[in-house]
């Protein structure tokens, strides 16, 4: 499957559901139908839920009935989902902020091209350059976003017990 590279609000959602579409696919083939079914369920209640008092007790019903294996699943599943969403999400804002950059004179403040430029407008000799050069010191950090932080061995955990 491939992802529309035309990033507008439209393209993003199509993105969306095309990640949930396959996240369908692999609850059918490694779940079944029926907790896929379930799931699709709960989904289509959920975004019903504010204009309509009585979804909520039909979630209420399907969720009463679940086996705590069942629960596991359904609950794993929405997890997944809204991982693949922000995982779309910042795909999505990655590259409109690079549209929006190359569009721009101003680039972004702090960023390596946009400080390039500044040194350019100092008019330093290249032995200047070469003594700041070699201040430089860079340092990967890596690390999750606090809001989407999922401990690996949670991750792992939840797929073992399967």
């Amino acid at each position: 499957m491939k992802f529309d590279i035309n990033y507008s609000e439209k393209n993003l959602s199509k993105n969306i559901k095309e990640l949930g579409f396959l996240l369908g696919e692999v609850l059918k083939e490694q779940e079944g139908i029926k907790l896929f079914d379930t799931v699709e369920k709960l989904r289509a209640l959920t975004k019903v839920l504010r204009d309509d008092s009585e979804s909520k007790k039909k979630i209420r019903g399907i969720v009463s009935k679940l086996s705590l294996e069942e629960s596991h699943n359904v609950i794993k599943a929405f997890a997944i989902y809204f991982i693949l969403v922000n995982a779309a999400d910042e795909v999505h804002k990655i590259v409109i902020d690079k549209i929006n950059e190359d569009k721009t004179e101003n680039k972004h403040e702090g960023s390596f091209r946009n400080t390039l430029h500044d040194l350019s407008k100092l008019k330093l000799s290249k032995k200047d350059l070469s003594v700041i050069f070699n201040k430089i010191e860079i340092i990967p950090v890596f690390t999750a976003h606090p809001t989407e932080a999922t401990r690996q061995t949670i991750l792992k955990e939840s797929f073992k017990n399967k």
